[in-house]
């Protein structure tokens, strides 16, 4: 009887460490499905050149899914739909007191 209990939780222990370890995996070849549909779709529309592809894929697959999520809605809000579209400008609007906006002095200084 010992000896059952023992197989039995031996048997658990292994049946748990297998579905973490398929876990794992299943995470891993999600982010590569979902990194190379990232790496097909910007070869497609053009913004990658062939021999970029490795190396960004490379690039990407070191990105968390968080971090993915941000490149996928980059990518979107580029798209072709969007070809217009801007993150933003730097102004050339002075400030109050005659001095460009902080953000814009600091990229416009030479070092």
């Amino acid at each position: 009887m010992a000896s059952t209990q023992k197989l039995i939780k031996t048997a658990v222990a292994a049946i748990k460490q297998l579905k973490a370890e398929t876990d794992e995996l299943r995470s891993k070849v999600d982010a590569h499905e979902r990194v190379q549909s990232i790496v097909s779709g910007l070869h497609k529309s053009g913004s990658v050149a062939s021999e970029d592809i490795f190396a960004i894929s490379e690039k990407l697959s070191s990105k968390t899914p968080e971090e993915l999520d941000v490149v996928e809605k980059a990518i979107e809000m580029q798209g072709p739909g969007n070809s217009n579209f801007t993150f933003g400008t730097l102004s050339e609007r002075p400030q109050d007191d005659g001095s460009l906006d902080p953000l814009t002095k600091m990229l416009l200084e030479e070092y």
